[in-house]
Formats: structure tokens, sequence, C-alpha cells
């Protein structure tokens, strides 16, 4: 009997279900699966929220690229600028407040010395602040233009 996660949604005792159909060891797999789902929507809810607080500081030409299908280091780039060091740090540091509101915090950040390009790495979604002038000479949107464009708004 071949079992399908659609055909599983609707069962609140996964647990038993696993074990009376695939056996305990798959029990960990339809876990995983799972784990994968959830993973992916609170990648994106994530990358939305860091587009938002980028957007709530005025950050300019802010996207949301799904890269997950063109690499395996993380799923989603969130890219924006700003036209002063200044406004970037006041961007970085409103995603950081927002994400500490839902207890999140970034596994690394780069570039707060120089504050021309601040990435905030989070796993699966990496956050990119550049300043108009280091976006415009790294152009980094364009190494990954088969990359799907996300609205966030």
């Amino acid at each position: 009997m071949m079992l399908s996660y659609e055909s599983l949604t609707g069962v609140v005792h996964k647990e038993a279900l696993c074990n009376r159909y695939m056996g305990p060891t798959y029990k960990y797999i339809l876990e995983d699966f799972m784990n994968e789902q959830t993973k992916d929507n609170s990648s994106l809810a994530l990358a939305r929220l860091c587009a938002q607080a980028a957007s709530d500081k005025k950050a300019n030409n802010i996207l949301i690229l799904d890269i997950s299908k063109l690499t395996s280091f993380t799923d989603y780039f969130v890219v924006c600028s700003a036209p002063s060091e200044r406004q970037v740090q006041a961007i970085v540091r409103n995603v950081q407040d927002e994400m500490r509101a839902q207890n999140l915090k970034p596994l690394s950040i780069e570039g707060l010395e120089t504050a021309s390009w601040i990435l905030l790495d989070c796993g699966n979604v990496v956050f990119h602040c550049f300043t108009d002038v280091a976006r415009e000479y790294y152009k980094l949107e364009s190494f990954w233009t088969k990359a799907e464009l996300i609205d966030f708004e």
C-alpha cells in the first residue's frame, strides 16, 4: 500500500498511522518530510519579514529571490539598497529588531564596519543591504537571473 503525504495530512495521530502502515522506522522519514514543508513556509515567511522590515525603513528596489532550486546553501535572497551608509545601517537594525521580536537571530552578520554592503545570514534566508553605489557595482541579482522573483507585499 503506497501512501502519499496528501493522504496523511488529515490524520491527527501520525505516529500511530506510521507504526501501523509503514513501521516505526518510517515515522522519522515522514517527520523529516513534514519538517521540510514547515521549513519552506517559515523560510519564505522570514524572507517576507526581512523585506517588510527593510521597506519600513524606506529601502529601495527590494527583491526576494527564490534560489532554492539553484543552490543548496540557502533558499531565499532578500536584496535591497539605500542611498547612504547610515540608512543601510538603519535598515539592517530594523530587520534585526523585527527578527528579535520573533525570537530569531541571524547566524552571522558581515559588513557592519563599512556599511556599503551588509549581509545577514539567517540560514535559509540571506539578507543583503547595499548602498545604491555598491549595488550597482556588484550587481548581485545578475548572478541569479534564473531565480524566481517572489512578491512580498
